[in-house]
């Protein structure tokens, strides 16, 4: 079978014989434990590379199997470890879920071309674009990864954690904005990061309530930034989010133009042009 894209033979002993080549960033898991429990130090290149695998094998078995196919058994038998391992790593199965999930938001593959995008408020919009891109390729695993983070109220921290994610993505972007002359003196960057962070959740929770669906996930989302943001821009890059707002709305399908984001835009569009 394959597990983390690596085919894993299970040997008679219950052992797997899995090599697994990873460019996930170490941070990940030398840095924080996402609900602030710690367990053991487990900072050696071998301990971090072991658990790494752990959940690297937790995320591909939710993938093919859904929760129920994820135990701390067939965890430590596809990566080769012991149920002790497994327990004295991450205490218990939900725990391990938490952090595998966890994982999976912080290294969605975003598109090279973002690294090379002009800095601001385009790189706000095709970082937004590439992750809902990672959703409408595999959204009931997605669905799975955002309902194992904001199942429960244990979990507040890790939610925190992710919503915290967005709004330095998008500080950094509107940093760049207003360096660039495209915002107006004295904008409230954190303010106006929360409101970005807010919209893009808001989103990925009317999806998750089936209140929207996944073709309108991305376009609503991008509308809603545009919205945000365009009050507080000038000159040529004000001019440049209205025109992508006018594509976005024509690309809107015709049952989500009905949202209070859809409509917002269009208001704000005929101010604009009326003034």
């Amino acid at each position: 079978m394959r597990i983390c894209g690596e085919r894993v033979n299970i040997r008679p002993d219950g052992r797997s014989c899995l090599k697994l080549h990873s460019s996930v960033v170490l941070s990940f898991i030398t840095a924080r434990n996402p609900v602030g429990k710690k367990r053991g130090s487990y900072s050696s290149p071998a301990q971090i590379e072991r658990r790494l695998r752990i959940l690297k094998c937790s995320l591909e078995l939710m993938r093919l199997e859904g929760l129920g196919g994820v135990t701390i058994k067939s965890v430590a038998t596809c990566t080769g470890v012991s149920l002790k391992t497994v327990h004295n790593i991450f205490g218990t199965r939900d725990e391990m879920l938490v952090q595998a999930a966890s994982l999976q938001m912080d290294t969605l593959q975003i598109d090279k071309q973002l690294m090379s995008m002009e800095p601001g408020l385009p790189q706000l919009l095709l970082f937004t674009e590439a992750v809902m891109h990672q959703f409408r390729q595999t959204p009931e695993f997605m669905a799975i990864i955002l309902g194992v983070i904001f199942k429960s109220d244990d979990n507040l921290a890790v939610s925190k954690t992710r919503i915290r994610h967005i709004h330095q993505m998008a500080m950094r972007c509107l940093q760049a904005a207003q360096d660039n002359g495209e915002l107006r003196p004295g904008t409230d960057l954190s303010t106006l990061a929360d409101l970005v962070s807010g919209n893009q959740w808001g989103t990925v929770f009317l999806w998750l309530r089936q209140l929207i669906t996944l073709e309108q996930f991305t376009n609503q989302t991008l509308i809603n930034h545009c919205v945000t943001v365009m009050p507080f821009c000038v000159g040529e890059r004000k001019r440049w989010l209205e025109t992508k707002l006018e594509q976005l709305l024509a690309d809107s399908v015709t049952g989500s133009i009905e949202s209070i984001a859809t409509e917002s835009g269009r208001l704000l569009l005929a101010d604009t042009y009326d003034g």
